[in-house]
């Protein structure tokens, strides 16, 4: 068995993440990313940080499948990013990565409990979890039962945040990516949405990489990581 094709639990599984000879850019010749070797252990709490234009949404993208890399080896799981087809790696993410993005990024005119089933759909889970699981997920997100039904466009930001979360929880996920969900937040609303994620993924058991530029939610995590250390390419050009 290849490491492409390491199911979880496997020996080759034994990391989250694993990086080998990252080489990334847009324009041949002018690297963005250039990182040698970086592991995150499974069930850590990990915040990435660096200021805007480092990098941190390309090496997102590029742990999440949606990028690819010129050169060198992403494992998520224990399996090769690289070595999949573009759509085994979409059904890799929607079952084994769960991201959420500052945008958030829900289909507007579904349902809070349309937008989970529709990330349960994706995931190919079995069994699939019941609308009942999925009710005790947001409620345990303190949503208010009253909004399930409700347009995710009807919803305030913190709510919307509240159910990008569970949607990207609701396949329980060996990997979270979060993506500076509390830029637009005061301190009370960061620090109460802080601990709403902290409790749930404690819950399911995912790996979590939260990304932010604020350095003051680093408290909240078993290791800080600036991207600036990782990261051997261009260190005095700044990249989106």
């Amino acid at each position: 068995m290849t490491a492409s094709e390491a199911p979880p639990g496997h020996p080759n599984a034994a990391t989250a993440v694993t990086i080998h000879g990252l080489e990334f850019d847009y324009v041949p010749g002018q690297a963005v990313l250039s990182i040698p070797q970086w592991q995150i252990a499974i069930g850590a709490r990990v915040f990435l940080c660096g200021p805007s234009g480092c990098g941190k949404s390309t090496l997102l993208n590029l742990l999440g499948g949606i990028l690819v890399p010129r050169s060198g080896e992403i494992l998520v799981a224990g399996s090769s990013l690289g070595d999949l087809s573009p759509r085994r790696r979409d059904r890799f993410r929607a079952r084994h990565i769960g991201m959420v993005f500052q945008q958030l990024n829900l289909v507007p005119y579904l349902s809070v409990l349309d937008n989970l089933r529709l990330a349960v759909h994706f995931g190919k889970q079995r069994p699939r979890p019941s609308d009942e699981r999925l009710a005790e997920l947001l409620s345990q997100l303190q949503l208010d039962r009253g909004l399930f039904r409700q347009r995710a466009s009807h919803l305030s930001v913190g709510q919307q945040q509240r159910v990008a979360i569970a949607r990207a929880l609701v396949n329980e996920p060996e990997l979270l990516i979060v993506d500076e969900p509390t830029s637009a937040l005061d301190s009370d609303s960061r620090d109460a949405f802080m601990g709403l994620l902290l409790d749930c993924v404690a819950t399911t058991g995912s790996t979590l990489l939260f990304v932010s530029h604020d350095r003051s939610l680093g408290g909240h995590f078993t290791e800080t990581v600036d991207l600036r250390d990782l990261n051997q390419a261009g260190k005095d050009r700044h990249v989106a």
